[in-house]
Order: C-alpha cells, then sequence, then structure tokens
C-alpha cells in the first residue's frame, strides 16, 4: 500500500479526531436523555400504583419540572405504572425500560387489581370537589389513616382540592402540588363549578412547543399553563346595571381561565382565576345592595391564582359570562329568582308500586307524594313552573316520567324518594346524580348535575340536621333517561326505626320540601 504524505496524515488524523468527538457527543447525548428521567428525583418510591391520563394529551418528561425534556407524548386513557411521587408529579415507566414523569393534574390514580387492599378502603380517584376544613386544628397526614406521619396543618375555613378519597379519609393537593390526607369527619365537601363553557370539562390537546417560553410558545391545555403567569388582572370596577341587577366587571390581558363557588356562612361568592397574576390590585367596598366587599389575593404561586371573593349581605343571585375576546369576565348580581324556570318534581313509586316499606308500615310512596306536593307549592310561589310526574297514588314507568321532562324541556328534574336497606342501622340522607364519561350528553352536563346534587343535599342536611352521607353517582333510570341536570333525593331510611319515624312526621317533610327549593334557589343563582 502507498504511504500517505505527512499533510495528507494530519488531515486524516485531524478529521478521524473530530469524527470520533462527533460520535462520543451524540453517544453522551443520548445517555444524557436516557437517564435524565431520574436525573433530580428527590421524591419517594411507590409501589402498586397506576395512573391513567383524564386530560385529552399528557407530556412525560425527563425530570419532575414543567422544564424536563418531553420524552413522549400519551394520550387520554393511557394507564402507567408509578415508580415514585415528588411534589405533585408522578414517576412512571415507559415502554423499552424508560422512565418518565407526568404532572399530576394530567392524571388520576387507579387501584392495581392486584394490589389486595380491603375493598372498604380502596382508594377512589376523586374530581370537581374540594375540602373546607370545619375545625381550629387539623392534621394532614401522608397517609389514610392516624398511624400515617403528621405533614402539616390546617386550620377552619382552609380549602384544598380533593384528588382521592379512601374509606373516611380524603387525598388533596397541597399549594405546592404535594399529596395530604385529611379525615373526612373534620371537613366539608363541596362541588366546583366549571367555567361558562359549551365543552366538557377537558384541557385542550397539547399544541404548543417545547421551547419553555411562557408567552405563546407555552403549551395550552397542559401543564405548561402553570409555568408562569399569562393572564395580567388589570382592572375590577362595580356597575350599576339595568333591571335592579349589578355588575363586577374584570378585566384582564390573556385569556381567563377560571372556577366559581360559593361558601355559606356568612354568604360570599368566589372566582378563582387560574394562571393569573393579581398585579397590585387591591380589596374595596362597593357602593352596592348586595356586596359588602370584594377582596383578592394571590391565592397560589404553584398554580399561579388569583382568588375574588364577594362578601355578600345576603343570599344573591351570581351568574357569570366571558365575552368573545375572553379578557373580560363579568359576574352579574341580582335579586335570588327561580322565576319562569320549568321544574319537574318527580314523586318516586305509586299505584301498585309502593317502594320501599318501614319498620312499622310506612310506604315510600306516600311520603313521596305528599313531599312532591310540599315542594311544588313552595316552588310556584317563588315564581317557577312546577310540573309534577304524578298528583296522585297512580303507577308511572320510569321512562314515562323522563319523557314528562323531556318533552317539557324542563330547566332541571327532581326524583323523591326514601331509602331502604338491609342493614337497619343505616341512616342519613343522600342525593345522586348523574353524568357518566360513556354518556356525551350527560357528560356534557357533569358540571350541572354535580353542583345541583351538591346545592340540595347541602340545604337538606342544614334543614334536616340528619346524617350527611354525600353527593353519589348511580345509574338509575330517570337520571340517565332525562336530557336536563337531574337528581334523585333520598330523603331517610325507611329501614331504620329513627329515620322512618322522621319519614312520618310532617314537620320532617316540611323540612324536606324547603331543603330541596332552597337547593333549587342557591343552583339558579350559580348562573346555571
Amino acid at each position: 500500500m502507498a504511504q500517505l504524505s505527512g499533510k495528507k496524515r494530519k488531515t486524516n488524523f485531524l478529521a478521524g479526531f473530530l469524527t470520533t468527538l462527533f460520535f462520543l457527543g451524540i453517544s453522551l447525548f443520548f445517555a444524557g436523555t436516557a437517564l435524565a428521567a431520574t436525573d433530580n428525583y428527590t421524591g419517594s418510591a411507590v409501589e402498586g400504583k397506576t395512573v391513567v391520563v383524564n386530560a385529552p394529551t399528557a407530556n412525560i418528561r425527563s425530570s419532575s419540572t414543567l422544564g424536563g425534556k418531553k420524552v413522549e407524548t400519551v394520550a387520554r386513557g393511557r394507564e402507567l405504572k408509578v415508580t415514585g411521587e415528588s411534589r405533585g408529579w408522578y414517576r412512571v415507566s415507559l415502554a423499552g425500560g424508560q422512565e418518565g414523569w407526568v404532572a399530576g393534574w394530567l392524571v388520576r390514580e387507579i387501584m392495581d387489581s392486584s394490589s389486595g387492599g380491603d375493598s372498604e378502603t380502596q382508594f377512589e380517584p376523586v374530581a370537581g370537589m374540594f375540602l373546607v376544613i370545619k375545625e381550629s386544628s387539623v392534621n394532614i397526614r401522608s397517609g389514610a389513616g392516624t398511624t400515617y406521619d403528621i405533614i402539616g396543618k390546617a386550620k377552619a375555613g382552609d380549602l384544598y382540592d380533593i384528588t382521592g378519597k379512601a374509606g373516611e379519609w380524603y387525598k388533596i393537593a397541597l399549594p405546592d402540588r404535594s399529596p395530604g390526607w385529611i379525615a373526612g369527619w373534620l371537613a366539608e365537601v363541596r362541588a366546583v363549578s366549571s367555567p361558562s363553557r359549551d365543552d366538557p370539562p377537558d384541557i385542550p390537546p397539547d399544541t404548543g412547543s417545547d421551547s419553555g417560553d411562557s408567552g405563546s410558545g407555552s403549551e395550552p391545555g397542559s401543564e405548561d399553563e402553570d409555568s408562569q403567569s399569562s393572564v395580567k388582572l388589570v382592572n375590577i370596577e362595580f356597575r350599576n346595571g339595568d333591571n335592579n341587577e349589578e355588575k363586577l366587571v374584570i378585566k384582564s390581558e390573556g385569556g381567563i381561565e377560571y372556577t366559581k363557588f360559593r361558601l355559606k356562612g356568612p354568604e360570599r361568592f368566589v372566582i378563582d382565576i387560574r394562571n393569573a397574576d393579581i398585579n397590585g390590585l387591591k380589596d374595596f367596598s362597593p357602593d352596592s345592595r348586595f356586596v359588602s366587599r370584594v377582596r383578592m389575593a394571590q391565592f397560589s404561586l404553584t398554580p399561579m391564582t388569583v382568588r375574588i371573593v364577594l362578601d355578600l349581605k345576603e343570599i344573591t343571585g351570581c351568574s357569570t359570562v366571558l365575552d368573545d375576546t375572553g379578557e373580560v369576565l363579568t359576574v352579574t348580581l341580582s335579586e335570588p329568582s327561580i322565576g319562569g324556570k320549568v321544574i319537574v318534581i318527580d314523586a318516586g313509586h305509586g299505584g301498585y308500586d309502593p317502594g320501599a316499606i318501614g319498620v312499622t308500615g310506612l310506604e315510600e310512596k306516600e311520603f313521596n307524594l305528599e313531599t312532591a306536593l310540599l315542594v311544588e307549592q313552595k316552588l310556584t310561589e317563588l315564581g317557577a313552573t312546577v310540573i309534577l310526574t304524578r298528583k296522585n297514588d297512580s303507577f308511572v314507568s320510569l321512562t314515562g316520567r323522563a319523557d314528562i321532562a323531556n318533552k317539557a324541556e324542563a330547566d332541571v328534574f327532581v326524583s323523591i324518594h326514601a331509602n331502604s336497606t338491609e342493614r337497619s342501622s343505616k341512616k342519613g340522607t343522600s342525593t345522586y346524580y348523574y353524568a357518566p364519561a360513556s354518556d356525551p350528553l350527560l357528560y356534557a352536563q357533569a358540571e350541572q348535575r354535580k353542583s345541583l346534587a351538591g346545592a340540595v343535599q347541602e340545604n337538606l342536611i342544614g334543614q334536616l340536621g340528619t346524617t350527611n352521607l354525600g353527593t353519589l353517582q348511580a345509574n338509575f333510570a330517570v337520571l340517565r333517561c332525562t336530557e336536563m341536570p337531574s337528581i334523585l333525593v333520598e330523603s331517610a331510611f325507611l329501614s331504620n326505626r329513627e329515620d322512618e319515624a322522621l319519614l312520618k312526621d310532617p314537620g320532617f317533610r316540611e323540612k324536606v320540601a324547603q331543603g330541596i327549593a332552597d337547593g333549587l334557589v342557591e343552583y339558579f343563582t350559580m348562573g346555571y
């Protein structure tokens, strides 16, 4: 072989050296990417836990921060095995032995079938609910039980989003998005109303870039909305409107995403604006017949959340609407009214169907009808148009009851019942709704149905003082077949001697009717 000249040898050596450096750099890059999923890990290892994506898409990142590189994008319904947790993020297993991190607010926990837990205390995911602390000092624990470590304290009036439940314990999201647990008997569960939107309460798909820019390059509808504030509040003003209405107008730079809910004792209307900067805006006391003070604060930094609280002088109708730009949110305040609303009241059972029969012989159909007639009277006096599915001791099929409401194009449907079980010790009051993701029509009404059930249940407990069994979902025919927000009330247990005595009492029936009427007024004052 011919020998290369010295100049050529130097040139080839340099080329070979640079080529080696290039491939070495590539190798280190991919090695770093493969290892990045665990590089910054400071959380705890987890076994036997799985999460499922409940956003349209979710980014799997190389670390438990929004700045981590995007490793993979997964779609709704994808189940991911959890191997660790850190400050509201889950470390999950991916194909090929890789691992990555997913934001906790884009997924929900599900139980592994192999976990072998007691079905009475298995973890249940919860969405659209929050806890209000009732006691002056409440322990926040690392798990669902008093044997777990105390990781913090909560005080009366504190609010926490609920992410799950195990037995009588609720899993909550702390301000830094890390998890904690609170005993259910020390707090009150309430439903959150969603922003005014035509679509179901989903997060839009991830369509942004990976640049990390907090402006237009961020990923709308994904975890990057929480990375930095993108909405600056510029003005809040109070206006007197027409027809004895008043308006609170909130202006921003950037589209507003918000949730709203009510608090009682005293009456308050609360708006949380997500991904927002308060921008120095201050509390003020408007010249208003409805509002004594408007308070605001940077309620949370992770995610950036501005909370605006209207201290109401009395029960007030509060509705909200965004303008076409999405940058102006108007709260309209008015006298509470259900005038013009079409409400169908359904007295369960009837005719040859007595329903449940009490310990001493009280037939459920009789309680249901008498109470329905009382509700009709109260709602009619408030200006509503009330339709009864039955006015006497007659039988109406389940689908026939729903047909009455659907043909009337009712605003809401309320079915009145008394409960029964083989356990004679069971007692209390509950309210059911049904809005499964498998039914597009019902799921589109999920927030309205939950809010309706929550408002009626809360007012029933306030009137009756019975054991609060909460708001629950169940596939009852009258809830499944009605095309409008609908609920089914289980007033008390005929199978319990004490509850049956209450169900016989005309005074108790009056309170049930009042609780339902008050709950409907509250629901409609939310702007539904």
